[in-house]
This record gives structure tokens, C-alpha cells and sequence, in this order.
């Protein structure tokens, strides 16, 4: 009888276990809380320069500089990344924004995939659950 007690005390504290995931209205983010953590990590060394604390981007960033290319746009879910699926946006990180008008330079030979990953986990912790709700059911979802 004992052995069954400590069976069921076990399954009860692994069932409360706090979840990795961060929950949103209509499920679970797609990336755990230590990717955003270590993600904010790298963005802090290698995006915080242009893109700003908490990825707001910079001024006037719609309005494309004397040099023709555009300023570092917010990531935070209030500029236009989040309309981009996943793939494009780890594609940008990889090869720049250069070929788009930005100013971004490639980071595929500076950070690994799962570094890529991970700075993308915390630029995506930034966006309201609304947002990333609708990422999720119409930009994400839709182009699987």
C-alpha cells in the first residue's frame, strides 16, 4: 500500500510542476522560458545596438535614411516582424537585411542555430499574447 501512496504523491507533484512554456489564449508559446532568457543574452550582445532595450527599434524607422536603406525596425511585436513566419525571420538574422533596404548585416557565421533560435525566442517573449496569437493562427500556422 505504501509503495502505491508514494506512486501517487509523485505523479501529483510532477502534474504541478511549473510548465517551460509560456501560455497564451490559445495554447502554449513555441519556445521555453530559458530559450528567451538565453536569447535576451544575445540580443544583448549583438541587436540591442540598433534595435534598441526591449527591441524598440529606432526612430522614424518606416522612413527610409539619406543612404536609401531603412533604420533598425522594432522587434517587439509593434513593427512588422511579427507578420513573417519563423523561417523568414531566422533567413533575416542569417542573411541580413541588406537585400531588403535594411542595414543588418548576416550573423549565419557569427551565431549558431540554435543561438539564431534562441535571440528569436526572446524577440518573440516581447509580443503580447495577441500578437503572437495571431502570429500563430495566421502567419505561422499558415505557412506549414
Amino acid at each position: 500500500m505504501k509503495p502505491l501512496i508514494y506512486f501517487s504523491l509523485c505523479l501529483t507533484l510532477i502534474s504541478c510542476k511549473p510548465s517551460e512554456e509560456k501560455s497564451t489564449a490559445t495554447g502554449q508559446r513555441t519556445y521555453s522560458t530559458e530559450q528567451a532568457s538565453l536569447g535576451k543574452k544575445i540580443y544583448t550582445q549583438n541587436c540591442l545596438e540598433c534595435h534598441g532595450a526591449e527591441a524598440r527599434g529606432e526612430p522614424n524607422w518606416q522612413t527610409p535614411l539619406a543612404d536609401g536603406n531603412f533604420p533598425a525596425p522594432p522587434l517587439n511585436g509593434t513593427g512588422h516582424a511579427w507578420h513573417h513566419p519563423l523561417p523568414a525571420l531566422t533567413q533575416t538574422v542569417k542573411q541580413g537585411s541588406q537585400s531588403q533596404g535594411g542595414r543588418m548585416p548576416a550573423f549565419e557565421q557569427k551565431l549558431s542555430e540554435v543561438e539564431i533560435e534562441q535571440v528569436l525566442a526572446y524577440v518573440q517573449s516581447l509580443w503580447s499574447d495577441e500578437v503572437y496569437k495571431t502570429w500563430q493562427e495566421k502567419v505561422n500556422l499558415s505557412s506549414n
